[in-house]
């Protein structure tokens, strides 16, 4: 011990060893072959990993260890040498505990998905359909490849999706479904354009879907977006009397004065010549009716 430790040279024809430890702030560990120091590692542990108890950052140094010296370990046994009894203890006990003895449970998982679409409507329908039915044709008996069209058991797709004609009965349908349902959620137009073209393709569809979400009457009633902008500020007019229009408030929330808490304003919009009246609570329209014409009729007509 006169002398500091010399770092041996790793001699793979030999076992590894890692004697690792780890404190309430890092880890340490040294990598070693018969008892002679090859590379020594040390790390400062995180406030995150501070966390756990004192056997799992024992792991965590150990982690650290082999991640390091991963190119000496590689594809070879190794023997990791820790000073944690808890550790010993989780390899040791074979005594049932509860975690063996939970019973088999089965959980039934209910997943959303858009409506199905009945394919025997749509082959039916794509058969009517002229071009489409073309297209059949020359895949069919001529055995022509059409640039992205397949037939799949007889069911006519488009880069892998199923191929319904414009003129589909079942339009409405998959337009609620991938918009108004649980599955569309009353997406925005582009939402719903992308999740509907994933899996179907028809032509000219993009104008259906916009039309169809710009006429949603809850997306127009709840969204932000749709609702109509405020408008410009529209002043009021000016007049050319006083007396003909007045302003009224009431200012609430003040300490009792001699019973009375509450002052009524009047104010001409003109002039801005204004009456303070008092009152009591509690009041009512015919006591504030009463209290207006006996100081502000009065005076000014």
């Amino acid at each position: 011990m006169m002398t500091l430790p010399m770092l041996a040279m790793p001699d793979f024809n030999l076992p590894f060893e890692i004697e690792s430890d780890a404190s309430g702030f890092g880890v340490r560990a040294v990598l070693t072959q018969c008892r002679r120091p090859i590379a020594y590692f040390n790390k400062t542990l995180c406030m995150q990993d501070r966390a756990p108890p004192v056997y799992e950052r024992e792991l965590i140094a150990m982690v650290f260890a082999v991640q390091r010296w991963r190119p000496y370990l590689l594809g070879r046994k190794f023997t990791v040498k820790t000073d944690q009894r808890s550790m010993k203890f989780l390899l040791e006990q074979r005594a049932a505990d509860a975690l063996s003895r939970i019973p088999p449970t089965v959980q039934l998982n209910q997943i959303t998905a858009p409506t199905l679409i009945d394919v025997e409507i749509i082959k039916k329908e794509v058969r009517k359909d002229l071009a489409l039915q073309e297209i059949i044709r020359l895949i069919e008996k001529k055995g022509m490849k059409i640039p992205h069209y397949t037939l799949q058991q007889g069911v006519l797709k488009f880069k892998g999706r199923l191929v319904i004609p414009n003129t589909s009965t079942l339009l409405p349908t998959v337009l609620h479904t991938y918009h108004d349902s649980v599955f569309g959620g009353h997406s925005g137009f582009l939402r719903t354009y992308t999740r509907l073209t994933g899996e179907l393709y028809l032509k000219g569809i993009k104008k259906d879907i916009k039309k169809y979400c710009d006429e949603c009457a809850i997306c127009q009633r709840n969204k932000t977006s749709a609702l109509s902008p405020a408008g410009l500020l529209m002043p009021l007019e000016t007049l050319d009397a006083i007396w003909n229009d007045i302003s009224m408030d009431f200012i609430e929330g003040l300490p009792k004065s001699k019973g009375w808490d509450v002052i009524l304003v009047v104010v001409d919009r003109l002039s801005k010549y204004g009456h303070f009246l008092l009152l009591k609570h509690p009041f009512t329209a015919k006591i504030v009716a009463e209290t207006f014409v006996k100081e502000v009729v009065k005076l000014h007509g």
